[in-house]
């Protein structure tokens, strides 16, 4: 059970940028895992068994705990640490298997997601490390029988029953049921309930945060999915740099979701292309039309591949050769226009065809930008040739 920020704080970003300043703030426990709670809870009333919260936080979390005790749980495991609230999926689900591994519990709930970060991921890693099966987005559970029958939500208004075997983990949604208050009695309880303290492996703390990306390459099966790794400023600094050729990208947090959205287009733009390639009847051209992938999609998936080629583009009598040095435009010609200015020409185009020659480069040198700076001063332009318009209409 995790211990958030509570909803109606007022957050502030903190002087290092990178979370929000937590020192003012009031915490309460994270919405789904107060929902896998009061499931667990439920089970136990039907089955009998015992129910055991495991908490990772500093020694603030101890609320969070003692809530849980007062609620119904027999007794607690608290993962103490002042750094380790901010931990990547791959790390906290590390630290909380090693923490109720020994348990061997029957049944293992969390919350869907978390409030603050919400990856939604930690419980599903966690399933992998302690080599469960595990459902998620689960609304309702029938555990009377040896296996385990349980409802999950999908799309659309859809659900799917599904029967697994014990043990397992899962994943429990909001409103799964109703929760109850903590009683009287179950508070006075609660204080003589055993909590114990568990102190997280050192490595697993002061480790970098590419670990799944690790395990992921390692295995055979995986060793070829593609990978985008996102992580904090400092971490890629210091510590992530070396991983740049395992990801196809390093984005840096925090981030807007339009650019994320826009680094993930990058990436399937270039495993397209990678694909046309291999699937090319020559050895080094592939060809394409513009209404598969555009001018922009194409300039930013063979900078992101760091290919070196000649990109011709055509649109009807209409002809530009741009030439890419490891990714880089070096050289660009369109009619009687060279350089920054011919590749200025091409971008709006959404219409003709592509064909890419892996066998051609050039030495000639005729921009003055990288990539990215030619594609971000094309867009500046247009956006100014834009505004022109629309003022030189209202002037009419």
């Amino acid at each position: 059970m995790k211990q958030v920020a509570n909803k109606d704080a007022i957050l502030r970003i903190n002087k290092e940028s990178n979370w929000i300043e937590e020192a003012d703030l009031s915490f309460e426990v994270n919405e789904s895992d107060g929902y896998a709670l009061e499931e667990a809870l439920r089970i136990k009333e039907k089955v009998g068994g015992e129910v055991v919260v495991c908490s990772m936080g500093p020694q603030r979390a101890k609320s969070v705990i003692k809530d849980a005790l007062a609620r119904g749980a027999d007794r607690a495991i608290h993962v103490v640490g002042d750094n380790i609230s901010h931990l990547s999926p791959f790390a906290a689900a590390s630290v909380l298997a090693n923490a109720v591994r020994d348990e061997q519990a029957d049944l293992i709930m969390t919350g869907l997601q978390s409030d603050d970060y919400g990856y939604g991921q930690t419980g599903v890693i966690l399933a992998e490390l302690l080599g469960l099966p595990h459902a998620t987005i689960v609304i309702e559970i029938d555990a009377t029988g040896e296996q385990l029958r349980v409802k999950r939500e999908l799309e659309s208004g859809w659900y799917q029953w599904y029967t697994m075997p014990k043990p397992a983990l899962l994943t429990i949604q909001s409103g799964i049921s109703q929760i109850r208050y903590a009683t009287l009695k179950g508070i006075m309880a609660a204080k003589k309930k055993e909590i114990r303290e568990v102190t997280p492996s050192a490595e697993i703390i002061g480790g970098p945060s590419h670990q799944l990306i690790e395990k992921i390459h390692g295995r055979r099966q995986t060793s070829k999915l593609p990978a985008i790794l996102i992580a904090t400023k400092n971490e890629i600094t210091k510590q992530l740099r070396s991983m740049h050729d395992q990801v196809e990208d390093l984005i840096e947090k925090p981030f807007f979701t339009k650019e994320i959205t826009r680094r993930i287009k990058r990436v399937v733009d270039k495993i397209s292309l990678e694909k046309m390639a291999r699937e090319a009847p020559g050895e080094s051209v592939v060809r394409g039309n513009l209404q598969q992938m555009n001018t922009m999609d194409l300039f930013q998936s063979l900078e992101l591949g760091h290919k070196t080629c000649r990109l011709t583009l055509t649109n009807a009598s209409q002809r530009c050769d741009l030439y890419f040095n490891d990714g880089q435009i070096n050289h660009a010609r369109y009619g009687g226009l060279q350089g920054d200015e011919a590749v200025f020409k091409v971008l709006t185009w959404t219409e003709g065809l592509f064909e890419i020659d892996f066998s051609a480069s050039s030495s000639e040198q005729t921009t003055t930008r990288s990539t990215q700076a030619l594609l971000m001063e094309g867009l500046r332009l247009l956006d100014e040739a834009s505004r022109d318009a629309e003022e030189n209409v209202l002037d009419a």
